[in-house]
């Protein structure tokens, strides 16, 4: 563990197994059984034999997204509920994983919020963000650690994270980090859409940035320190929806942070 540590404080991002595949399963059947019920109850009686059965989830997803947004924003609320979901976000392993990474003592507790389950349809920007940096838009103050857990073996056709490399060591800056960070000194942090969501196609205007892109497998979680600038990639795929887990932790010994 100790060098996967110091490759995570050299790289700032670490690539591994966290979560026990048993959880990882039974939090994919419980999504795939929500796409199920609302295509059901919003389209019609599902015919096994109009689909490729390898590849249910996605035409049943798509469709609902097709026909209506909404459809998906229910599963998007209800899956977060679940305790499928917590299980994953909140399992032993995963949660020594960030102690271990944010230095704190094994019986320390810690703060998680931004808990979410990206779902990304092919060739979708509408709920993407471009690069950014969430040190600067998250608690003020707060030494945190974030993971990106995928639900399905992701390539760079899926579009993995990508990530500035070192970012988390020299700062690089987009053309709207100075106007992100006034309105978030300012308190406007939810008023600015530019820091509630920023363009996919944003552009970083420091010089000599070199970018890479993490694809993890099914079963392994990225890592990676607030202060790296980093965005999904599109999902460039014409038939496959890309799904991952993602969660903040917090040290919560961090008296000076604005979580008190």
């Amino acid at each position: 563990m100790n060098d996967k540590v110091s490759d995570f404080l050299l790289n700032g991002y670490l690539i591994t197994e966290s979560v026990p595949l048993s959880y990882l399963m039974e939090l994919k059947e419980t999504l795939i059984n929500l796409v199920k019920r609302s295509y059901s109850k919003n389209i019609g009686t599902i015919r096994i034999g109009d689909y490729e059965e390898n590849n249910l989830i996605n035409q049943l997803f798509i469709e609902l997204e097709n026909k209506n947004h909404s459809y998906i924003t229910k599963i998007y609320d209800s899956i977060r509920l679940t305790t499928s979901y917590f299980n994953v976000v909140n399992s032993k392993e995963h949660i020594d994983y960030c102690k271990k990474l944010l230095q704190v003592e094994k019986d320390a507790d810690l703060f998680i919020n931004s808990m979410s389950i990206r779902m990304d349809p092919p060739s979708s920007k509408t709920f993407s963000y471009g690069w950014h940096t969430d040190a600067d838009v998250n608690i003020k103050k707060s030494d945190f650690v974030q993971s990106w857990i995928p639900l399905g073996n992701i390539n760079k056709e899926l579009g993995g994270l990508e990530i500035i490399e070192k970012s988390h060591i020299k700062e690089f800056k987009t053309e709207y980090t100075d106007r992100i960070r006034e309105a978030v000194n300012k308190g406007n942090r939810l008023k600015d859409p530019i820091v509630y969501r920023t363009p996919h196609d944003t552009k970083i205007i420091t010089p000599e940035y070199v970018q890479k892109i993490l694809t993890p497998i099914f079963g392994q979680t990225i890592f990676f320190s607030n202060k790296l600038m980093h965005r999904s990639g599109i999902n460039k795929s014409k038939d496959k929806v890309r799904l991952a887990v993602t969660a903040f932790y917090h040290r919560s010994d961090k008296s000076e942070s604005d979580w008190y």
